[in-house]
């Protein structure tokens, strides 16, 4: 289980009955750059993600914190935040709406995101012109 999840889930109330999806596949990282140890920016989970994608030689990184999206971007490696997932589901034709879901994420789960991006996004898949 990853440091962050293991963080979230005994920290935080709101993460208390997460689990990980069956999909999902646990690996360990063989090791953390120095460059990610030694950066003050990120927290564990973030340098572990990083560490992990860097290990895997991996497309991308899920990673919605803007000092790990530009760690990621100094070590090469593509940044995709939940917004952008969302959006590609929806233009992938996997999700109808993206509005309902960010609602949720952002009331239910306590999802902080600029309302800018928000905007953005939602222009983007036809949800608001």
């Amino acid at each position: 289980m990853s440091v962050e999840f293991r963080r979230l889930s005994a920290s935080a109330g709101r993460f208390s009955n997460l689990a990980i999806p069956a999909f999902c596949q646990l690996r360990r990282i063989s090791y953390t750059p120095a460059v990610l140890a030694a950066d003050a920016r990120l927290d564990a989970g973030e340098a572990e993600s990083l560490a992990l994608a860097l290990d895997l030689h991996a497309d991308g990184v899920l990673m919605d914190e803007s000092a790990g999206r530009s760690a990621a971007a100094n070590l090469g490696i593509t940044a995709i935040g939940t917004l952008g997932i969302l959006v590609r589901a929806k233009q992938a034709g996997l999700i109808g709406h993206i509005a309902p879901l960010l609602r949720r994420l952002i009331v239910d789960g306590r999802f902080r995101i600029a309302p800018a991006m928000v905007r953005e996004a939602l222009q983007k898949t036809g949800e608001l012109s």
